[in-house]
């Protein structure tokens, strides 16, 4: 089995309850969920040893991807720091319709958080030679279809393709760029 992308966890392993939580950092509801749910969950729960949690990132989109390289960029012990600043912030960072605003939106909360500039930067270009990558394998290859003759958003046929990488259980190992798993760089 190839490697994992390895699970966020919080409390005892031992606990009696455990929870799994799947979301995205772009979802206004797992951020609702985040602002009004969990801080009570964890004081009350997590903290006092009956619920073992377990947070997965769902990648519905490319920011959400990029959010999640950048709280993993702190390890487990800042992990679900940045995912808070990320939670509570979400509607700040990805108010603007532009794509580099957004990145570097992202990227100003990996710094503030205290990561390395140098593992930050690094996390971002790779990010976008991934996304550069995915762009030229739609080009070329249409693997999003055609809709009445339009190529859909690049989000949607990011979400298609993660779901199809899902279905054929590729994403177990690999993390950041989905196009190194086809064997081929793309033209």
């Amino acid at each position: 089995e190839g490697a994992r992308v390895p699970d966020m966890v919080l409390g005892k392993e031992d606990a009696p309850v455990k929870v799994v939580e799947y979301a995205s950092f772009t979802c206004p509801h797992c951020a609702n969920f985040h602002k009004e749910v969990f801080d009570k969950l964890k004081a009350n729960y997590i903290d006092t040893g009956k619920i073992h949690f377990t947070y997965r990132e769902v990648y519905f989109d490319r920011y959400g991807l990029l959010a999640a390289m950048i709280a993993r960029d702190g390890g487990p012990a800042k992990y679900f720091a940045i995912a808070d600043v990320l939670y509570s912030s979400q509607r700040d960072w990805l108010a603007s319709q532009d794509d580099k605003t957004i990145v570097e939106n992202l990227r100003k909360i990996g710094l503030k958080a205290g990561l390395d500039k140098a593992k930050v930067d690094a996390t971002v270009s790779e990010f976008e030679t991934c996304v550069a990558d995915l762009k030229a394998c739609m080009a070329t290859d249409n693997i999003a279809g055609a809709m009445q003759g339009q190529v859909p958003a690049f989000d949607q046929a990011f979400a298609a393709l993660i779901r199809d990488l899902d279905r054929r259980n590729l994403l177990d190992s690999t993390l950041v760029c989905v196009t190194s798993e086809f064997g081929r760089t793309p033209k």
